[in-house]
This record gives C-alpha cells, structure tokens and sequence, in this order.
C-alpha cells in the first residue's frame, strides 16, 4: 500500500513539472552592472566588462548547430541587452515571424514570476533584422516605443548574429530601472533548419522544456547592481617633491673641507719639522 502511494505522488510530482513548466535548476540571480553602450549593432568595448549569459538551454530541442549568448547592462535609466548567435543556417520564408531564425526576448519587469502575462510591464518583443518591432502588452506603454526604445543588429544572412537594444524606463507605466531592482527575462532563439513552417529548436537563457513566451515563472532572474562594469586604474605617479627639494637637487654640489683643514696641520708642522732636521745634518 505504501509503495503504491508513494509511486502515484511522484507520478502526481513529475505531471506537475510537465504541466506547470516548473524549471527543476533554475540558473542563479545575475548582477547587470552599470555602463553605457552605443546601440548601433556593433559590440562597443564595454560590453567585454559585463557578464555572460549563456543560451545553453532549450525550450525546443531539436537537430540544431545554432550556438550563442547574452550581456546586459544598465545606466541612468536605461536597460542595454547584446545578443550574438552562431548560426550558419537562415530562413525567412515563413509567414509566421517565430518560426523564423529570429530572436526574441521576454521581460518579467515586476519580476513576479506568474505563470501567465497579467502583470503590468510585461513585454515581449521580437526582431529579426528586416520585420518589425512587437511588443506584448501594449497598453503599458506611457510613451511612444520609438522615442524610447532603440534596437539594432546584423544583416539577416550573417553567420553571427548580432542583435542589440535598449529601453528607457519612459516607456512603460511604472517603469523604474534602479540599483538593487529585479527583473525576470529570458532569451528565446527560434532555429529554423529545415526552411519550413516549423522550427527546430529554441535557445534559451533559462526556461528549460517550456518556452517563456506567456510564462514569466520560467523565466531567468537578473538584478540591476550600483557597480561600474569598467574602472579606470589609477595609473602610479612619483610623490610630488618639495620645493626646497627641488631646489637642493639644482643647486650645486658644495662641500665642507674645515675638518679636512685641521686635519693637515698637525701634518704639516710634521713636515716642516723633518725638514729642519735634514738641514742641520748637512
């Protein structure tokens, strides 16, 4: 009787994971430090200092190659992402643009992590280079997306795939990008090998089996940290000298011979002395 129960609660256990997309390791909170990037698609230096966020996980596995990462940072007010896939597979010939080689990212900006998009500030928005910007939840946009919003990237034929963005806080209602704030999000890329309607496979930076699109509880967690992701080291300079010092070191060199006196005379009458002798020998 007991190892009847026992087996239909882990039964009741495993449905459950499947069911309500419950990720089993969820990847560490990570730290997005300050800096400022220019979004214009190219990787400005900066972006070496920010940490890497692996897209090693799959909401869809499928035969794919596709290999690739994420940084973020942020500053006064502003949210930067970078994005490089390795994909030497590209199709755009669907009618459906996430069935395309694309990218999509996923924002929890509550952090709430609900199992459906019915919090405020949730957006989910998709570019793949050529198609326009979507943006989910578009009644919590405080603004117009194009003054507040920026996005760039790689051609659509490239084998590396860049995609860059920002989004100012003006954007959303209630929107706030500040030190110590938690945001939920999660990176999807749509694989698509074959040329067809469907995709291979779907990258992810966290959801594991189920995709995030819809389920911010599957989503990663970043958290918006006060420290410069790149400090200037102080270059060592020489202790300044003084000016008393600066001017013994002009001056020229003296020396005192008054010892050096007093110690020839006792040689000198010595001398005299020896002399006197040697003539009156004579």
């Amino acid at each position: 009787m007991k190892r009847a129960i026992t087996l239909i609660l882990t039964v009741l256990v495993v449905v459950s994971l499947v069911t309500f997309g419950v990720n089993a390791a969820a990847k560490p909170t990570v730290e997005i430090k300050r800096g400022t990037p220019i979004v214009d698609g190219a990787i400005d230096d900066i972006w070496q200092y920010a940490d890497k966020m692996a897209l090693d996980r799959y909401a869809l596995k499928g035969d794919s190659k596709a290999t690739g990462y994420a940084k973020m940072l942020w500053d006064n007010g502003i949210i930067y992402g970078l994005v490089v896939i390795n994909d030497d597979t590209k199709s755009a010939q669907t009618t459906a643009m996430h069935t395309e080689d694309c990218l999509e990212v996923f924002f929890d900006l509550d952090n709430k992590k609900t199992t459906a998009y019915s919090e405020k500030n949730q957006f989910r928005f998709l570019y793949d280079i050529v198609s326009p910007l979507g943006i989910r939840n578009t009644d919590n946009i405080s603004e117009s997306w194009a003054d507040h919003l920026k996005i760039a990237g790689s051609e659509p034929d490239a084998t590396t795939y860049v995609y860059e963005f920002s989004i100012n806080e003006k954007l959303g209602v209630d929107l706030k990008f500040e030190a110590g704030k938690l945001i939920g999000i999660d990176f999807g890329y749509d694989d698509n090998t074959k040329n067809d309607s469907t995709r291979t496979a779907i990258l992810t930076w966290n959801a594991d089996g189920v995709e995030p699109s819809g389920n911010p509880s599957v989503m990663g967690t970043v958290k918006l940290v006060d420290v410069p992701a790149f400090v200037e080291k102080a270059v060592e300079k020489a202790p300044a000298k003084t000016e008393a010092a600066a001017a013994d070191q002009l001056a020229p060199a003296t020396y005192d011979i008054s010892g050096l006196v007093f110690a020839m005379v006792p040689v000198s009458m010595a001398c005299v002395a020896l002399i006197k002798k040697k003539r009156h020998s004579i």
